[in-house]
């Protein structure tokens, strides 16, 4: 085979350039072998390779200015120029390094390719490839980063992952998630693994007092920890020392981190090294403390000395690689406490230190250069192999179009969260395979076996497992008591004397159903997950208790509810003379509760009372006890009566009004344009805010067909019953609307608005909006409102924005700057009615507006806001949010990265009257992207009424 692959730079001195000059070296004793780099920065490559490569550069980057590094009579000015010019093939959000110049010099290379596979390196290099490769050339792309947590650099991972013959990232999890989101258009996923480079490695003696911790100095690879870590276990063993080897903008603030620990004597700085192999024959232990690891190719390198390795559990990458306790440890995440006490656990005993080493001495032969080798060979040849198979092209053919037509050719595509892993059960595998082989409808999601549920919401999941814990202690007699917990999370106190006994009773309970475990340390940070039967077999030393969860996944595989939503199962201490309860750090109830504290009581969950202690019945003075209502407005633009009342109001006949609406923001048929949002917004609802009292959904004399408007916690509320004068009717303004929200009879004091097109991302709480004193809060956003005319004549809501000023300044002296987020806007009902009364002619004017004006205030979403704070009614409060503009084809992709990291605790998904993409696109993309993250039914659905199918983006776009 002839293979070629492509570096942005063969000479850097990172893990990506290593992995792949290994591969190529190691190939190139069978094979003929070229690696390409765009860019030259040194002088020489910093690896040793096989003499047999040809490694080639194509612009030179060691000056001021870029050159092309093969024949080109480009003189200076022109290169210069081209130096300048943002890439058309990489994004620079992709990639910012690409440009022009680049473009030119990787067409010219690649069009004139004779190898039989081309293997890029980088998802920027395969938008590249993807582009410019010959037909004749099979294309693989290999991923040396966690792509469910790239972010924007991931995008052409998914716009152009079903043009690859074959997709190669580091882990099974990334396999799994690429596999979810890619579905039948994917094609040929395999995890492979990076390899150990040849030659000789000295063994190190591990007598040394030296800890080693080689990383790139930048924030996610949080070398910071390290040292907090170390200046937690120096005083104890001051003759040790922490070894830093890397570069990276991080060094200043490091170097100054250690100063003011007063650890700086004993923390050594040595910048990069290219003699890793002998830096780590000199340690005794390696640190892995990052944040995110695609895999953990220094893992491997240490073992390669002989070194035991105290990583971070981080998401990805260690976990798949270190067996905790054989030749590794693995502790919680983002804990320097944990990793400090994995460093003293191998200090203080050299034979653990000893036993570990050798241990990583045989891990470390799974990742041989031939081992490995032999692997990558077997999927180039298969994938040679496939492309000359009859129909092949035919079959990619239609996979690239399948594809674009259920993405839109934007980028989505719809995925499921990275996967978790477990640590603590060895043979949990094993287990695993028995429960699905007895019970055939759980599947793997997430690395974990799961209940399939298209009805359970992640409220109903919590209380699940709460019964779950409660049916067993119940059951062999054991007592325990439940304690306040979270929105999230229900937690369980066993006394100490019965903790072990609580175990097994959990264990033989649970041995053979799908019930996983979560150690939880002293501060209770989870840990290492392993199978409920498990249990009494796990180390219990410093843990405060286990988070005990049975899995369920939806349907479409795309929302998993795992240990976020268990039961945590506390062991408190007694005090046997006393009879006082000694909770763990953890708990925030103080040192101790003495019996006069646990008078019993009980408090209901659901269905169902489970005993507790008295005080956890009564409120506390941070619990929002009032009622909160929520309203929305809504309108159905498809809607014929709806369209003639719009019609007559506009004074046109159907052609002038179309005409029209394209012309003007305030009657564009986006503005009013349905497609589905409430049902989704409503779902929203009901899975992440199940404390809503009641849903007012306000509407011009409409009904959504399949809203359930017999559920006896929505009311539809028509414009004729809050607008208090007929001659404002029909009414199509939003800032209108808004005006007459408080005039809903039966409306609580507290209430939020929603437009249709806001969501909620996340379980939230009432706390996030209101306090329980009954402040409201509201989101300030960084987006000005314009001190002179806006850009766009027709921004009316920043016309809106600008009235509210000019009337607060007129009335308070105070000049309002920002607008608000788009979220849920938190309103008190007797403010507005405040309001209205104060500034009557105002929301007079507003209300007689039927289509948005110059001469509107923005009520709702702004002037209650202020009002509220300058009277004491309303704070600054923090929500994390996102904004998205479907029509805008860049804004695609990050639909994927919203379904992926589910980390927004709202998100508005809207569309303008200037979209550049039309409208079936745009329906075919959104309805995708909100079917897969809210696939949970409300119960202000109608039964049997099914969705409508969205119209093909590429058949009508």
């Amino acid at each position: 085979m002839k293979i070629t692959f492509l570096l942005t730079s063969a000479d850097g001195l990172g893990g990506t350039q290593c992995a792949i000059l290994t591969q190529a070296s190691g190939l190139a004793r069978r094979h003929e072998v070229e690696v390409i780099g765009v860019f030259r920065t040194a002088d020489e490559i910093p690896f040793e390779i096989d003499p047999r490569i040809k490694v080639r550069h194509l612009v030179d980057d060691r000056g001021e200015a870029q050159r092309p590094l093969e024949n080109s009579t480009l003189d200076e000015a022109a290169c210069s120029a081209l130096q300048r010019t943002p890439s058309r093939y990489v994004e620079r959000r992709w990639e910012p390094a690409f440009n022009a110049l680049a473009d030119a010099e990787v067409a010219y290379a690649l069009g004139r390719l004779d190898s039989e596979i081309l293997v890029t390196s980088t998802p920027a290099l395969l938008a590249y490839a993807a582009q410019l490769t010959p037909a004749h050339v099979a294309l693989v792309a290999q991923e040396h980063r966690i792509s469910e947590l790239r972010g924007a650099t991931g995008e052409p991972l998914f716009r152009f992952a079903a043009q690859v013959d074959a997709l190669a990232p580091l882990t099974q999890r990334s396999a799994d998630w690429f596999s979810s989101g890619l579905g039948e258009n994917a094609p040929v996923i395999r995890p492979m693994p990076n390899s150990l480079p040849d030659g000789y490695r000295p063994r190190a003696s591990l007598d040394e007092k030296a800890i080693i911790c080689l990383r790139r100095l930048v924030p996610e690879k949080q070398v910071e920890h390290a040292i907090e870590a170390f200046a937690l276990v120096l005083p104890d063993h001051p003759e040790w020392e922490l070894r830093i080897f890397g570069q990276g903008p991080d060094l200043p603030k490091l170097r100054r981190l250690a100063q003011s620990l007063e650890v700086q004597d004993r923390v050594r700085f040595y910048g990069p090294t290219s003699h890793v192999a002998e830096e780590f024959a000199k340690a005794s232990i390696s640190l892995l403390p990052s944040k995110i690891e695609a895999w953990g190719l220094v893992i491997i390198e240490s073992w390669g000395a002989g070194v035991p390795v105290v990583s971070y559990d981080c998401p990805t990458g260690p976990g798949e690689v270190i067996t905790d306790g054989v030749d590794g440890l693995l502790v919680p995440a983002d804990d320097a406490h944990a990793l400090a006490d994995g460093m003293r656990r191998l200090m203080e005993d050299p034979d653990t230190r000893h036993r570990m080493g050798r241990a990583g001495l045989e891990s470390v032969k799974r990742y041989s250069t031939d081992a490995v080798v032999a692997e990558w060979e077997v999927l180039y040849e298969n994938v040679l192999a496939a492309r000359r198979a009859p129909g092949y092209a035919r079959a990619k053919a239609d996979r690239v179009a399948a594809h674009r037509a259920s993405t839109g050719g934007m980028g989505f595509a719809p995925a499921v969260a990275p996967g978790e892993r477990q640590l603590a059960d060895h043979d949990i595998n094993a287990t695993e395979q028995q429960w699905m082989t007895a019970r055939p409808e759980l599947v793997r999601s997430g690395g974990r076996v799961s209940l399939v549920s298209d009805r359970m919401t992640p409220a109903d999941v919590r209380d699940a497992n709460l019964q779950l814990v409660a049916d067993a202690l119940t059951g062999a007699g054991e007592p325990f008591t439940v304690l306040r917990g979270s929105r999230s999370r229900h937690r369980v106190m066993v006394t100490a004397d019965r903790f072990g006994a609580a175990l097994r009773t959990l264990a033989d309970r649970f041995e053979a159903e799908p019930v996983y475990v979560e150690q939880l340390d002293a501060r209770g940070k989870p840990g290492g997950v392993a199978t409920a039967g498990a249990l009494p077999t796990m180390d219990r030393s410093g843990v405060s208790g286990f988070r005990v969860f049975r899995q369920v996944v939806t349907p479409s595989g795309t929302m998993r509810m795992g240990p976020r939503y268990g039961c945590d199962v506390e062991v408190w201490g007694v005090d046997a003379e006393s009879g006082t309860l000694q909770p763990p750090p953890s708990v925030a109830i103080g040192h101790a509760l003495s019996p006069e504290a646990q008078r019993r009581a009980s408090c209901r969950v659901g269905e169902r009372e489970y005993p507790t202690f008295e005080h956890y019945t009564r409120d506390d003075m941070d619990d929002v006890t009032f009622p909160i209502d929520v309203v929305y407005s809504w309108v159905d633009a498809d809607d014929p009566k709806w369209r003639l009342r719009k019609a007559e109001a506009m004074g046109l006949s159907e052609s002038p009004r179309q005409a029209r609406e394209g012309a003007s923001s305030s009657t564009a048929a986006a503005r009013f344009r349905s497609r589905d949002e409430l049902r989704y917004s409503l779902r929203s609802l009901s899975m992440f805010a199940p404390w809503v009292r009641h849903v007012y959904v306000v509407t011009d004399d409409q009904r959504p067909e399949w809203l359930n408007t017999e559920h006896p916690g929505i009311t539809v509320v028509d414009h004729r019953e809050i607008f208090p004068r007929a001659e404002f009717l029909p009414n199509f303004n939003s800032h209108a609307i808004g005006s007459c929200l408080h005039r809903i009879e039966g409306l609580a004091e507290h209430f939020l608005y929603f437009n249709d097109d806001v969501f909620l991302g996340k379980p939230l709480g009432e706390k996030n909006f209101f306090l329980s004193n009954g402040l409201a809060k509201h989101f300030p956003s960084p987006t000005v409102i314009p001190f002179g005319p806006p850009e766009d004549p027709q921004a009316f809501h920043f016309l809106a924005g600008q009235n509210v000023r000019r009337l607060f300044e007129k009335e308070f002296g105070r000049t309002l700057v920002h607008s608000f987020k788009h979220t849920p806007h938190a309103l008190r009902r007797s403010v507005l009615a405040e309001m209205e009364e104060r500034w009557s002619d105002e929301f007079a004017r507003t209300r007689s507006n039927q289509f948005r004006r110059a001469d509107d205030l923005q009520i709702a979403s702004t002037a209650h806001h202020y009002y509220a704070y300058l009277t004491g009614r309303s704070v600054p409060g923090k929500l994390s949010s996102g904004y998205l503009d479907v029509g805008r084809r860049q804004d695609h992709p990050l639909l994927t990265q919203l379904l992926t990291k589910r980390d927004r605790d709202v998100f508005c998904l809207n569309d303008t009257h200037d979209s550049e993409l039309p409208a079936n696109v745009q329906e075919a993309v959104l309805h995708a992207f909100l079917e897969n993250y809210f696939p949970i039914r409300s119960p202000y659905e109608r039964v049997g009424c099914s969705l409508s199918e969205p119209r093909s983006p590429v058949a009508q776009g």
